[in-house]
């Protein structure tokens, strides 16, 4: 088991996702009983998809996992042409998917001796750290802490769309 900090994670290579990828084999039939060239059909069909590129994200020490591979449509430099034809059209991002991540959650436990002003959830972080080691071997620390299960967009798809 590892105990290290972990590295970060390898950048992902452009892909295909699989609608892209039946949108490509549609195109290629309905473009094959067209009356064009080999060359114009490639160059139809590469400006009518959307690539979809993939970048690790950190959501930071209090979710789990802490690394999530999130996609996203690249914009293409200024000056290069639409996703579509004639022209007007631009790559978006499609529906989104909602994965349930794991979040890690303190609030102060109900205690009728304290305080008012002493029920400070975003108190500073020296006396959420002091507070905290009590609470995580269930002990009776002012926190209650526990993991909350989170929903976390991320995009499926990049679709040529009206901007």
């Amino acid at each position: 088991m590892r105990t290290s900090r972990p590295a970060k994670p390898p950048p992902v290579p452009t892909q295909q996702n699989n609608s892209s990828r039946v949108a490509i084999q549609l195109l290629e039939a309905e473009l094959a009983s067209l009356p064009v060239g080999p060359e114009a059909a490639a160059i139809l069909l590469e400006r009518a998809t959307c690539p979809l590129r993939f970048v690790w994200k950190d959501l930071g020490p209090d979710f789990w996992p802490r690394w999530l591979r999130t996609a996203y449509c690249p914009q293409p430099p200024p000056g290069t042409p639409s996703c579509s034809w004639p022209p007007g059209m631009a790559c978006a991002p499609g529906p989104h998917r909602h994965l349930h991540v794991l979040r890690w959650h303190c609030r102060l436990r109900k205690n009728s001796k304290r305080k008012k002003n002493d029920n400070n959830v975003w108190g500073s972080a020296e006396k959420r750290r002091s507070m905290m080691g009590e609470d995580q071997e269930g002990g009776g620390g002012k926190y209650r802490c526990l993991w909350v299960k989170v929903p976390y967009p991320v995009a499926e798809d990049c679709i040529c769309s009206c901007a």
